[in-house]
């Protein structure tokens, strides 16, 4: 079951958007809508860049996004993201990912998840339970000069790994670190064979 949660910090309006008791499943595919004459997204960091969607931490650091766009003047946003192979499927509960909204004007305005799929390791395909629309209202607190500046954050921390390295980038240094101690030892061996040769 999927549920939203609106969350008010530093004049942006988050929309969080978590799992209750979710099945196994190996990839999510989202389609999203909002009332884009009453909201507009906001960018929370250089590094997001215009991706809308910040993803949560139910998939962990291991986290693959296909698709992370907005057609911002349709008011639509797709999101959809995969755990990396050979990682096991996710289940359980736990934020999926949030969005970040301000508010244009006085009025509030209307956040739609329209589809969600998730699809296991097999390929197989299944919805999520609908949920229903919410109506998000103007964010009541007020930005800050230092969220201005440094970029918007979620009010709690999102990934459950924040300090840890992804697997594959671990298995990637590992290599490249095998690779260069056995250079160097075949380059030990050489220059041992050459003094012997000369000496």
């Amino acid at each position: 079951m999927l549920n939203i949660a609106e969350l008010d910090r530093d004049g942006v309006r988050w929309l969080v958007v978590s799992a209750d008791r979710l099945k196994p499943l190996y990839g999510i595919d989202v389609e999203m809508t909002f009332s884009s004459d009453s909201l507009e997204l906001v960018a929370t960091s250089a590094e997001q860049g215009a991706a809308p969607v910040v993803p949560g931490e139910l998939f962990g650091g291991g986290t693959f996004t296909i698709v992370n766009r907005a057609d911002i003047r349709a008011g639509k946003i797709r999101y959809a993201a995969s755990v990396l192979n050979p990682a096991p499927e996710i289940s359980g509960s736990g934020v999926l990912f949030s969005v970040p909204f301000r508010a244009k004007g006085k009025d509030a305005g209307e956040f739609a998840i329209v589809s969600a799929e998730a699809g296991t390791r097999d390929g197989v395909k299944r919805s999520l339970p609908q949920v229903a629309p919410v109506q998000v209202l103007p964010p009541r607190s007020v930005p800050t000069s230092a969220a201005e500046k440094a970029g918007y954050a979620l009010p709690f921390e999102v990934a459950a790994d924040s300090g840890s390295l992804p697997v594959w980038l671990v298995a990637v240094v590992g290599a490249v670190l095998c690779i260069l101690i056995l250079l160097a030892v075949l380059l030990f061996r050489r220059i041992r064979q050459l003094e012997q040769q000369q000496g």
